[in-house]
């Protein structure tokens, strides 16, 4: 018999550094909300089993990101992003967090990423 997931996706429009990012994430869940980074090559698939944990799920809102240009997150609309060198820089992530959590109104998230991820969780 056919059913549907609980996990649901969403794309949030968000400024960053004065660009504007489409950003696309899966979310399951209620509870404290836990935010979910993928490692630099990948996106927020990474996550799934997680998403579709029903202990996890009963107790947190689990929320799995694709970064911009990754996954489903496409490149923004007004910007020749194929002209810039793209660079993964801390400082760009965090402001990319922040904006993310306003945009949401997440309240105290806990932070939790694979690899470049995992770093950046630690400074949140």
């Amino acid at each position: 018999m056919a059913r549907y997931s609980d996990i649901k996706g969403k794309y949030l429009y968000l400024d960053v550094e004065g660009v504007e990012h489409r950003v696309y994430f899966e979310e399951a869940g209620e509870g404290i909300p836990i935010v979910c980074q993928h490692t630099a090559g990948s996106d927020g698939r990474q996550w799934r089993h997680l998403l579709e944990d029903k202990d996890v799920t009963s107790r947190f809102r689990i929320i799995a990101v694709d970064l911009p240009l990754h996954g489903k997150s496409l490149p923004p609309f007004e910007n020749r992003y194929w002209e810039d060198e793209y660079k993964l820089r801390k400082d760009w992530f965090m402001a990319f967090w922040i904006s993310f959590v306003k945009g949401l109104e997440l309240v105290q998230p806990v932070f939790m990423g694979c690899s470049m991820g995992g770093h950046l969780a630690a400074d949140l």
